[in-house]
């Protein structure tokens, strides 16, 4: 058998494998992203000691594959979407994958080429859309009469305490959902994503999408786009579609990727490409579920729906989750002193009966992160030997105050020295009597910072551990009420 005879036997044999598999919901659809468990082991249940030879449609034949495990006929369609806002999109896509809810998958983020955190991303789109081809060769998903059940040896890693360490860990090796089922095909569509500043009209988006359609998608062996007919304000050289990637087309601010899966890769035209789709298959869209959702009655369980939860809408890198979550932490406001802890907010009120006195109310984190480590406050405040700073003060009416002084506070750089960063853990307001000249006054505000550095320690005594377990539990005190299941 040659390399071509066997593309599509490999293909089968590995849409069937990955079914029961993990997957990272903000990755990418990719076979090659399926989170196996140990020894390539599924993540579910299925009966192994039952198994069949499975035939698909393209006269493939796949032995011993679990009786639990089906094949049906997939479907070649032409699918196209209105413009719509960003959260509508997300749950169209969604949709695709057996999801429910508006969080954004990597596949949506990846189409669209979003790469910020959700709600930037939704603040800053206008409008999305998307035209497509889309061709089906075959479905490989488990009976709808199976009972999904994760595996033991996964409910045994589910950390019983908020433990960041290893709550990353769990989500790194095994992913936030369970595959249950792939489509094996080829697909080629076009996305279109009009941002905020965007000052082209609906009417003008529509013929964009319906141009780029109808010229991608023609019986026209060449699959040239004819510019004539774009819309004006896309002309003169200030459009063009780059193909695979997302790139912004001229100055309206417009982002359009046309994304292929499967088939050969060297075809020039849509036409040329369809032939190719069944002798090199890829997976096109898949069937998920939530681990959180197959974890009721497992001790713990809850952290682990919040970690992914966050993980999921915040998009921190995995490799960079382990520290994004000993940040998760509850915030305090004042009047609670913050020791030096972490500051996260401030906020400048007017208190009294008459509003005529100056607060400054700090939020910070309740406890220091185990991870940090801080040393040495810096003051920073205005340095009012330099000239420029003399035009951020500003003249107040008040009988006690002159100026007040509304420039940035910074601190010295070349204080911080070695593997160290600032940290913001102390602010108060300062009145200074007698600055310039003997009969003003003016106030500004103070911030002490400290020297901040990450460090991963690892409990090695009993104790240390136990101290550990406590804060957690402690901790999942406070958070209970704000936990959601993803999915």
């Amino acid at each position: 058998m040659n390399s071509d005879q066997s593309r599509p036997q490999l293909a089968a044999e590995k849409a069937i494998s990955v079914i029961g598999l993990g997957y990272d919901l903000s990755n990418d659809i990719r076979l090659s992203y399926c989170k196996p468990g140990p020894d390539g082991s599924r993540l579910i249940e299925l009966d192994q000691t039952l198994t069949r030879e499975l035939r698909l449609p393209n006269s493939v034949v796949v032995p011993n594959v679990p009786i639990s495990i089906k094949c049906s006929k997939g479907e070649r369609k032409r699918l196209s979407s209105d413009f719509v806002c960003f959260s509508q999109m997300s749950e169209r896509f969604n949709r695709e994958l057996a999801l429910s809810g508006k969080i954004p998958s990597g596949l949506f983020n990846v189409m669209f080429d979003f790469q910020g955190c959700w709600p930037i991303d939704a603040t800053s789109t206008k409008a999305l859309a998307f035209d497509g081809c889309f061709v089906s060769l075959y479905n490989i998903e488990l009976e709808a009469r199976t009972k999904i059940v994760l595996c033991e040896h996964v409910i045994r890693e589910v950390p019983s305490t908020w433990d960041p360490d290893a709550l990353a860990g769990f989500i790194q090796k095994y992913g936030t959902h369970v595959i249950l089922g792939v489509k094996m095909g080829g697909k080629d569509v076009i996305h279109i994503k009009q941002l905020e500043n965007s000052n082209l009209y609906l009417s003008e988006m529509q013929q964009l999408l319906q141009t780029l359609a109808d010229e991608r998608f023609s019986e026209d062996p060449n699959g040239t786009i004819n510019s004539n007919r774009f819309p004006k304000k896309l002309k003169d050289g200030r459009f063009k579609v780059w193909e695979y990637n997302a790139q912004p087309a001229g100055l309206n601010a417009i982002f359009i990727s046309q994304n292929r899966r499967g088939g050969r890769e060297d075809c020039q035209t849509h036409k040329q490409w369809l032939p190719t789709i069944s002798d090199s298959p890829d997976m096109i869209s898949m069937s998920l579920v939530p681990i959180a959702s197959l974890l009721n009655g497992v001790p713990g369980s809850g952290y682990l729906v919040y970690a992914m939860n966050l993980y999921l809408r915040s998009k921190p890198r995995v490799e960079d989750l382990r520290q994004f979550l000993h940040f998760q932490l509850p915030r305090q406001w004042a009047p609670i002193t913050s020791e030096d802890r972490p500051v996260t907010g401030m906020h400048l009120y007017l208190e009294g009966k008459k509003c005529n006195q100056l607060s400054l109310h700090l939020q910070h984190l309740s406890r220091l992160p185990p991870i940090l480590q801080l040393s040495e406050n810096n003051r920073c405040m205005v340095n009012e030997d330099n000239p420029s700073q003399r035009g951020y003060y500003e003249p107040v009416k008040c009988s006690l105050l002159s100026h007040v002084c509304t420039a940035p506070v910074e601190y010295n750089e070349e204080s911080i020295v070695g593997d160290f960063s600032p940290i913001v853990t102390k602010a108060w307001l300062d009145v200074r009597v007698g600055w310039r000249y003997r009969t003003l006054s003016k106030i500004s505000s103070l911030l002490d910072v400290s020297k901040r550095h990450v460090q991963y320690c690892v409990d090695t005594d009993e104790e240390a551990k136990q101290n550990k377990s406590q804060r957690a539990r402690s901790w999942g005190a406070e958070r209970t009420s704000e936990i959601e299941q993803v999915g």
